[in-house]
């Protein structure tokens, strides 16, 4: 299997330079023809861009071996939905079966169709075909097909299937999820996370991710993003690497990439004046006895330090970071590492009728530390669907790697609610964890009782496990707990 390696050709990067350049050029002589003819709906299909960065990172990987890289872009978007265009890119690497032959060019071709489902949410599906040209294997090039879910300019979910992906014959699945937030006068503050599903492709998954930010001046954009790849994702490539007599130990380094941009069809949605249906910040501060997931303890039966802050919007998009101490190593044994949880999540709630409530949702759980000390990567991924009515609710969380074991598992929650005199509730819960993948399947159960004091909240809860949870925490982590808890919210 061969991958990425460090190769040198000044023709080919000049000839793709060139075209970058003249991608700039184009895409800001539209942009001020644009501005001079307003009235041109036929100009307003066609828009050009051209980037040129100090790195090409895709699926989590540097394409151009940690050296700048320059695009250009050319896409056509008719009225009725339908659109298409065409894409160059520098390259640094080399495919499979070309082991003596250098790439630094890719292109890509595509055409889709964009369905909008209401004056903000769009849909998209488009099939794309990339070649490298000068290849002289067997075969040079594959395919790709996106699937698109959009929010407006906020978000976008995208599903990347690739059939015979980087040419070696095997398929693979990407999943990213983007956002871009406006903090004013053409700033915006940029996210992506993603997971690649490259089981059969590579041999493993992995994650990655990037946080950073952005400012546009009318047709021209600066960004500095910052991007990092899971453990898994560096053990994976340094793997391939070593089966393929290549250094790809730095493909996946984390880092800074700066990066200037312009394109053609930038209007006044850069200042961004949509976005004022927000509900703003959101945070509280907990202390508990003990730190409880599904019966189980995360900090070994000792007290936690729990912070959250959330951000909503008024369409029911909210996101936010939960952050806990835990501690999973009996007190004398060797540390793993671990010392805090983050969460980091990103979800939808809506009410689809009077009283009852829907809500969608991804969390990423990641462990800082675990990876160094143990040198194993314990970060997941996780979906939850929950709904609620009146005073009970249900929720199901799905992973296929779930707690981090490579493999599927599925957990199932219902919830109750009751006041039993002003500001005093009684609440319960019941659970089952689907571990039978690697585990043990085990059933939870808690119950206590919650007193609200507005800003501050008092509550005191029991929780206890079935026999089966204790054959997988051995260590009295799955016992009978008491749990006392104090919050405040701001």
């Amino acid at each position: 299997m061969r991958y990425p390696c460090l190769k040198n050709d000044v023709r080919f990067k000049l000839s793709s330079t060139l075209i970058a350049l003249l991608g700039l050029t184009l895409a800001t002589s539209i942009q001020a023809k644009d501005v001079a003819d307003a009235d041109s709906k036929e100009d307003e299909r066609w828009s050009i861009y051209g980037t040129l960065s100090s790195d090409d990172i895709e699926h989590g990987f540097s394409r151009t071996l940690g050296d700048p890289g320059v695009q250009a872009a050319m896409i056509y978007r008719d009225p009725s939905g339908w659109g298409g265009g065409f894409r160059a890119k520098t390259i640094d690497f080399v495919a499979n079966g070309l082991a003596d032959r250098d790439l630094f060019v890719s292109l890509r071709g595509f055409i889709g169709y964009e369905w909008q489902l209401d004056d903000e949410w769009q849909a998209r599906v488009s099939g794309h075909y990339l070649n490298f040209p000068g290849s002289t294997a067997e075969s040079s090039s594959y395919e790709e097909v996106y699937a698109e879910l959009l929010y407006a300019e906020l978000f976008r979910f995208r599903v990347d299937y690739g059939h015979d992906r980087y040419t070696l014959k095997e398929d693979s699945v990407a999943y990213e999820l983007t956002g871009h937030y406006p903090i004013g006068l053409g700033y915006t503050i940029d996210g992506m996370f993603g997971f690649h599903d490259a089981e059969k492709l590579l041999g493993d998954s992995y994650s990655y991710h990037s946080l950073g930010v952005s400012k546009r001046f009318g047709p021209f954009a600066i960004s500095l993003m910052y991007h990092d790849t899971s453990k898994r994702g560096d053990k994976l490539f340094d793997s391939l690497g070593e089966m393929n007599g290549l250094d790809l130990t730095k493909v996946t380094d984390p880092g800074f990439v700066l990066s200037f941009s312009s394109r053609s069809d930038v209007f006044e949605r850069t200042e961004w004046q949509r976005w004022d249906g927000y509900k703003g910040f959101s945070s509280s501060v907990d202390i508990v006895s003990n730190y409880v997931s599904k019966g189980v303890s995360q900090t070994e039966d000792n007290p936690a330090v729990q912070l959250s802050v959330d951000y909503g919007w008024n369409n029911g998009i909210y996101t936010g970071v939960w952050v806990s101490n835990v501690d999973y190593v009996p007190r004398g044994q060797e540390e793993d590492g671990a010392d805090f949880e983050v969460d980091l999540y990103l979800g939808y709630s809506f009410e689809i009728s009077e009283g009852l409530n829907l809500d969608a949702s991804y969390v990423y759980y990641d462990y800082p530390g675990i990876e160094d000390a143990l040198e194993n990567d314990f970060d997941y991924g996780e979906f939850i669907l929950g709904a609620s009515y009146d005073h009970f609710g249900a929720k199901i969380g799905y992973s296929n790697d779930q707690v981090a074991s490579g493999e599927k598992g599925t957990w199932y929650q219902g919830t109750a609610d009751y006041e039993l005199i002003e500001n005093v509730s009684f609440n319960m819960e019941i659970g089952h964890y689907d571990r039978s993948n690697f585990g043990h399947s085990y059933n939870w159960w808690g119950a206590g009782l919650a007193y609200d004091m507005g800003k501050f909240n008092l509550g005191l809860a029991v929780t206890q496990t079935s026999s089966a949870a204790k054959l997988d925490n051995t260590g009295g982590q799955a016992d009978n707990h008491i749990i006392a808890n104090v919050s405040y919210s701001f």
